[in-house]
């Protein structure tokens, strides 16, 4: 669901702009926030924060400066006063409703909060070991696509210490074998090798330098809406296996031909 968020809402955002008019885009945006952080998400909630940031820039050019000292300066004051225990407990219970992995993401306590216990990060980690035992073994070329998941390697580590909320897990070397890489870089790095793995982030460097020359000039325009897809979803890559996903490449696609001036909006 976040992919689909990050890939279209730019898209979107821009249809109801052009539809409804301007006003009608900050509610969208704020609704799209809510919605996230409603459905448990952690890192998908900050990227869609994120990009909605990054659309809301493009229609306030002679005020993205003042946006963005207000978004580092906020930013800055928001981790000073989570820095105080009792302030991250207090932000926990208010947020516990809404989003109760959120609130333990603040409170660092439980799955949630607590990376030591976290199953959901714990294996994303676990999936980096199996990536270096497969690379180790064919560093070139990798395995052949679609082979992370059917790859039977020993990861010796799920049986330490650090994984031990894993270990419960009904037959878990098995099951973390046939688990997938939740990563897409980890996903093409294995399954393609280095080879594989240069020429994608070669892909992606020169739609993704454009965008970032033009956000640090303050240059964005509207053309610049698949650029803002691309640099979140790219983000989003590094926890979830997506790279063979049609509307990933359909992003990547729309970049480029930003990229290449070639889309009128």
């Amino acid at each position: 669901m976040v992919l689909t968020f990050l890939a279209l809402l730019p898209f979107h955002a821009l249809y109801i702009q052009k539809r409804f008019g301007t006003k009608i885009v900050w509610p969208y945006l704020l609704f799209v926030i809510v919605v996230m952080f409603a459905s448990q998400g952690r890192a998908g909630a900050v990227l869609v924060i994120l990009q909605s940031f990054l659309i809301a820039s493009l229609w306030l050019h002679k005020r993205f400066i003042f946006l963005a000292k207000f978004f580092f300066w906020g930013t800055l004051l928001l981790f000073s006063i989570l820095y105080s225990s009792d302030n991250r407990l207090a932000l926990g219970a208010s947020l516990s409703t809404v989003s109760p992995r959120m609130a333990e993401f603040v409170e660092g306590v439980g799955q949630g909060g607590d990376l030591a216990k976290d199953e959901s990060w714990l294996t994303r980690r676990l999936m980096i070991e199996k990536g270096k035992e497969i690379n180790e073994a064919y560093p070139w070329f990798g395995i052949g696509l679609f082979n992370f998941s059917f790859y039977e390697a020993q990861i010796p580590l799920l049986w330490s210490k650090e994984y031990v909320p894993l270990q419960d897990e009904k037959d878990a070397e098995v099951h973390f074998n046939r688990t997938s890489s939740h990563n897409s870089y980890l996903q093409i790095w294995t399954e393609t090798g280095y080879v594989g793995l240069s020429c994608f982030l070669l892909l992606l460097f020169f739609p993704l330098a454009h965008f970032v020359k033009k956000l640090l000039f303050g240059t964005l325009g509207l053309e610049d809406l698949p650029l803002i897809s691309l640099f979140t979803i790219c983000l989003h890559f590094y926890v979830i296996s997506a790279i063979t996903s049609a509307l990933s490449w359909f992003v990547i696609g729309f970049a480029y031909a930003s990229y290449g001036k070639k889309l009128k909006i």
